[in-house]
């Protein structure tokens, strides 16, 4: 980022900042100086000037013509910074006290969301098994090659047992290999636990409030869908029951 461009993030405008450059780099200066030796023209450089006047940062010598001297940077850009963050603390405060609200659970806007990528599904799968409470219903066939890592069984292991271990129940239905996996982290000897020889998406569903499926997709562009719409779940409750009944 240039010098003009961290000048604009302190309030100036494209002008402004030219103008308030070539006062520095002159010393001293009179708006027919200015628009000479920068792209501020003539027509404009009083009203910009005088701009820069009240926003405290150019200083004006009583003469005939105006001349002009810049304030010192380091002092302008200390004042604005402060100034600035006081604005954003504010600003921060009354967006979360207008806008935090609507996030919460008991008005928060049932949908159906596409998620893409596989870290932005497999932080999704995280954020569903941390906020469970009661129960969850798992049903992981298999896992894309993009997930298919100790790294990312070993995260979800150890927030699931965390959980089973404060009381929340689970059912899992396994490939054969995801099970081979979980082994490791003894998921398996507190929870229910069914093989599948299925290989179709996977389900996720918590507290029967919402679900997560993992489509099948090629590597690289695997693809989930979450929703808390609560016929969407139920469907997808009595999916994963079937699927219960009809594993090992």
């Amino acid at each position: 980022m240039n010098i003009l461009e961290n000048l604009k993030l302190f309030g100036l405008n494209k002008y402004e900042a030219l103008a308030y450059i070539q006062i520095v780099k002159s010393g001293v200066a009179t708006a027919k100086e200015v628009s000479r030796a920068s792209d501020v023209p003539y027509s404009r450089a009083y009203d910009v000037l005088d701009s820069l006047e009240k926003k405290e940062w150019v200083l004006v010598e009583a003469s005939k013509p105006y001349r002009y001297r810049a304030e010192k940077i380091d002092i302008i850009l200390d004042k604005k910074e402060k100034v600035m963050v006081n604005e954003l603390e504010e600003a921060k405060k009354g967006l979360i006290e207008e806008l935090l609200p609507y996030f919460n659970e008991d008005i928060k806007k049932v949908g159906v969301w596409t998620l893409r990528e596989t870290k932005s599904i497999h932080y999704k799968v995280l954020e569903i098994i941390s906020s469970c409470s009661e129960e969850l219903d798992t049903f992981i066939p298999f896992l894309p090659e993009s997930l298919d890592s100790l790294d990312y069984i070993e995260e979800e292991a150890r927030i699931i047992k965390e959980k089973l271990m404060a009381g929340v129940k689970l059912r899992l239905i396994a490939g054969r290999e995801i099970i081979e996996k979980f082994e490791k982290f003894e998921v398996q000897d507190v929870c229910e636990v069914r093989v599948s020889e299925e290989h179709v998406g996977w389900i996720i569903i918590s507290d029967s409030k919402e679900v997560l499926y993992g489509v099948p997709s090629p590597s690289g562009s695997e693809v989930g869908i979450w929703s808390d719409d609560p016929e969407m779940v139920r469907i997808s409750g009595i999916m994963f029951n079937y699927l219960w009944e009809g594993s090992k």
